[in-house]
């Protein structure tokens, strides 16, 4: 995958087992536990004068497509971490009127 800012074309790797983000080389080198995450190290290493705050499945691209990495994040799973089952959630119920 990759993300262009302030004219600099970054390279990264995108685990979908652990949501975990690889930079090799550049900007931000690193690993980091998530695609925010890797954005912000991004933002931080290029601009340091701006608010680094990214949203990471929008920030990056995927190379195959072009696409936002979005398109590979994991459904939501309330109170889990990758990788783990997840929870039930409970029937919604209709209102019943108050007297």
């Amino acid at each position: 995958m990759y993300a262009i800012y302030a004219r600099t074309r970054i390279e990264a790797l995108y685990d979908p087992t652990t949501a975990c983000v690889t930079i090799p080389r550049g900007p931000g080198e690193g690993i980091y536990k998530s695609p925010s995450g890797t954005s912000t190290a991004v933002l931080r290493a290029l601009r340091p004068d701006i608010s680094p705050v990214r949203d990471g499945w929008t920030f990056w691209r995927l190379a195959s497509s072009g696409g936002y990495l979005r398109t590979l994040r994991p459904t939501a799973r309330i109170g889990t971490s990758p990788g783990t089952p997840a929870m039930p959630t409970a029937p919604v119920l209709p209102a019943t009127p108050r007297r």
